[in-house]
């Protein structure tokens, strides 16, 4: 998994929506990503 894409997409996704949605365009947002491998699970 490429978790820098990950955390860029969640930041122009999702961080952006909840600073429209909250009139707080300054909100600091701090992510913390962890990834594991487990076979044969996937998440859709």
């Amino acid at each position: 998994a490429d978790l820098a894409a990950l955390r860029d997409r969640i930041e122009q996704d999702a961080v952006a929506h909840a600073r429209q949605a909250l009139d707080r365009p300054d909100l600091r947002v701090r992510l913390d990503l962890e990834a594991q491998r487990q076979a044969g699970v996937r998440v859709h």
